[in-house]
């Protein structure tokens, strides 16, 4: 991590891995965007210390000329705001965004109000906005496979500034800002930082996708899912805040859904998507299959830490690891921040340390220097295995296929019995496939005593089942699901409670 007080040592902490300011200084001022770990400026007089300062000045030059582009403000006297009334303050937020490579995409800077401030009932009212699910994106690309769909990528530039406030906020602009020579603004419309913008934001976009062509249809499991099946025409729209999947089977109707778009916002038209969410998403040349990663996530993450080029191993956790709470708590180390990070690379294409995370992620009010080994080891065995990635190659593709070709689900469930000796809870783990493609997974402990491992097999295949149904009811309301589902586990015990009508405990 660059840290601006670090900037005259230019050395590597011991502990932590972490690489100093002067390194990347040093990268500047060669020309090289190529370093993952870079603290951004702390407000706007930081960030004139900074070698890379007329970056960012550009940044925040273009943050303020969008907000005032768009009216988003109007420039107030301290004396004429109402007495008594709150005044809600804000900063410049500054990040840099990478590629999919690790390079510099762009320097972005971000008027945020301090959203803490606001008053309940007053400056807000509902905050609540959803997001799509990681298991809907996955389905998303599996079924563009399936059915012969191109899939594009299309982000919103200062999304949340279209959305007209309802409440009248009062808002101080950061020192060193001003809009037309005034430190006091009206808010006329929804700003980051906002409890009310992302929701907003959200009701305002939908109402767009909706009356666009109103055969869209949106999704009873994921809000966040925008369906048209029509004889020969397929859309699946997946939004994610500002960020937005695209897959159709018409080129003709994405240029028109573009235009208007476009008309409407400030869209970016990215092209066929490579890179979501941290993840890459490589197609092959015949767009029949493809895989996602987490190379540059897993890199950043090891160089945090100092585990770029560490010893090689082949698995996640230690054979019959056992461990138990702390009972003092040494918040020194950086385990939270680790496990929070590894249980993202895990729920976006890493399955295979899924169980390993969630594990460690019990400790998380309780670790000490054991419990961050464990977890420095499965940062070890991605970075040894960081080539690895999850490919999507459904099986049986139809060569034309329609909106009645039927999706296969297959759901595998399995357990352990009593495999913590603090407890003797056992573990549920599912896999649920669409077509051959792993779309859900999850790891949990379950929350009663498994008396056998009958029991423990049955309790993971009620669980599972619930995974299974998510994705079942999402493609079922827009397409044919190949029925029966068959729930696979390898419990025969468990299979026969399941299949007939037994009563017992």
């Amino acid at each position: 991590m660059v840290g601006y007080k670090d900037r005259q040592l230019g050395c590597q902490d011991v502990l932590t891995g972490q690489v100093h300011f002067k390194d990347a200084a040093l990268a500047i001022s060669k020309g090289d965007s190529s370093f993952l770990n870079y603290t951004e400026p702390r407000d706007y007089n930081h960030a004139k210390s900074y070698p890379d300062w007329e970056a960012w000045k550009a940044a925040t030059q273009a943050e303020l000329d969008s907000i005032i582009a768009k009216e988003v403000m109007l420039p107030v006297d301290e004396k004429d705001i109402p007495a008594g009334k709150s005044v809600v303050g804000s900063r410049i937020v500054y990040k840099l965004k990478l590629d999919k490579n690790g390079l510099i995409d762009k320097y972005k800077a971000r008027l945020v109000a301090r959203g803490f401030t606001q008053i309940p009932g007053e400056d807000f009212d509902e905050t609540y906005s959803p997001v799509s699910q990681l298991v809907t994106i996955r389905i998303l690309l599996t079924l563009a496979i399936i059915f012969s769909l191109t899939v594009h990528h299309a982000d919103v530039g200062t999304a949340f500034l279209n959305s007209k406030l309802k409440e009248k906020i009062y808002l101080k602009l950061p020192n060193g800002i001003s809009i037309a020579g005034k430190q006091f603004v009206l808010l006329l419309k929804s700003l980051y930082g906002l409890k009310q913008a992302s929701r907003d934001w959200y009701l305002l976009q939908e109402l767009f996708i909706l009356s666009f062509d109103k055969r869209f249809v949106k999704s009873s499991v994921d809000p966040c899912l925008y369906v048209i099946v029509d004889k020969t025409l397929i859309v699946l729209v997946s939004t994610h805040v500002d960020d937005y999947l695209i897959a159709t089977n018409c080129e003709l109707w994405y240029k028109a859904f573009m235009k208007a778009f476009g008309t409407r916002f400030e869209v970016k038209d990215l092209g066929i998507v490579s890179h979501i969410l941290q993840m890459s998403v490589t197609w092959a040349s015949n767009f029949k299959s493809l895989s996602i990663s987490q190379a540059v996530a897993i890199r950043a993450l090891a160089e945090k830490h100092g585990l770029i080029d560490c010893k090689t191993i082949q698995t996640p956790m230690e054979k019959g690891l056992q461990l138990e709470p702390s009972k003092v708590c040494d918040a020194s180390l950086p385990f939270r921040s680790l496990i929070g990070a590894l249980l993202w690379i895990a729920r976006c294409t890493r399955p295979d340390i899924m169980y390993c995370v969630i594990y460690l992620s019990r400790f998380s009010a309780s670790y000490n220097h054991t419990h961050f080994v464990a977890a420095k080891r499965v940062l070890r065995y991605l970075v040894c295995t960081i080539d690895k990635a999850l490919v999507f190659a459904p099986q049986g593709l139809a060569t034309s296929p329609t909106p009645s070709t039927p999706v296969k689900i297959v759901l595998y469930s399995d357990s352990d019995w009593a495999s913590d000796v603090n407890d003797r809870k056992s573990f549920t783990g599912c896999v649920v496939f669409v077509n051959n493609c792993a779309v859900s997974w999850t790891s949990r402990k379950q929350v009663t005593v498994a008396l056998s491992s009958v029991e423990a097999e049955y309790m993971a295949l009620s669980d599972s089942t619930r995974e299974c149904l998510y994705v079942h009811h999402l493609i079922d309301q827009f397409f044919k699901v190949k029925t029966p589902v068959p729930l696979l586990i390898d419990n025969k015990g468990a299979g026969y409670i399941a299949e007939n009508e037994i009563n017992n405990k």
